[in-house]
């Protein structure tokens, strides 16, 4: 008689694992997102692009110097960058753009200068300077508004994105994000090595943190799994 209640027992508790399975199976289980990754994106194209019309991309320098002088030339330094290697679904986190100063001319007062970054999406999908660059307008204009604190000729730099808006669409679409550098000051010139240069220091780089979320089929797997497991455990012991 125990004996047989005891199966009775059992075949209850394996009903309701079934019911329980299929039941979490039918609603995936949300998860908070996984630990984020961190990803360094090289400039696959970059120069500057003059305001009469020049594009300068194959240069060891890209230049950004506004000139009100008549007859001079306002340059605007550009740097695009292709993120097909950021997985599609992942949520963007932070976006830092670094690089090497080359040479940093007059400027306001000693290791500062008024240079303000602006990101933009090109609609291509292949990364080149072409004239529209010159005054594309960013979807979150100077998103990377800052006044750099230390821009010194032969050493590194580097700022922050203050919004990911550019960089998350961009990661999304498939379209070029790019970086616009503009110097407010017109007796003032910034000058950034390019991915062409050999004379060393860091190219003009991206480091990208991303996050992402395990698609909902892959969680479902995952709890089904663990509840059969732990079905067979309790089978085990029972018997």
């Amino acid at each position: 008689m125990n004996s047989a209640k005891c199966k009775e027992s059992k075949r209850g508790c394996l009903k309701t694992y079934v019911f329980v399975l299929i039941a979490m199976a039918a609603s995936p289980v949300p998860l908070s997102t996984c630990e984020a990754d961190i990803v360094t994106v090289v400039a696959s194209a970059d120069g500057h692009i003059v305001s009469n019309g020049s594009v300068v991309d194959t240069a060891t320098v890209a230049i950004a110097e506004d000139s009100l002088a008549s007859g001079f030339p306002t340059n605007r330094a550009i740097f695009e960058f292709d993120l097909g290697v950021i997985p599609t679904g992942a949520v963007i986190e932070s976006v830092e753009f670094s690089g090497f100063t080359q040479s940093a001319q007059n400027l306001d007062s000693p290791g500062n200068a008024s240079v303000v970054l602006s990101s933009y999406l090109d609609p291509s999908t292949t990364a080149q300077l072409t004239v529209d660059d010159f005054n594309r307008i960013a979807t979150s204009q100077n998103a990377l508004l800052e006044q750099f604190g230390q821009i010194v000729t032969g050493q590194p730099f580097s700022s922050t994105f203050l919004s990911l808006t550019d960089a998350q669409a961009a990661a999304d679409t498939g379209q070029v994000l790019g970086v616009r550098a503009r110097h407010f000051n017109s007796s003032s010139r910034w000058q950034v090595r390019t991915v062409e240069s050999t004379l060393g220091g860091p190219p003009p780089t991206l480091t990208i943190s991303y996050s992402t979320i395990p698609e909902p089929g892959a969680v479902s797997v995952l709890t089904l799994g663990s509840v059969f497991l732990a079905v067979r455990r309790r089978r085990t012991v029972g018997n």
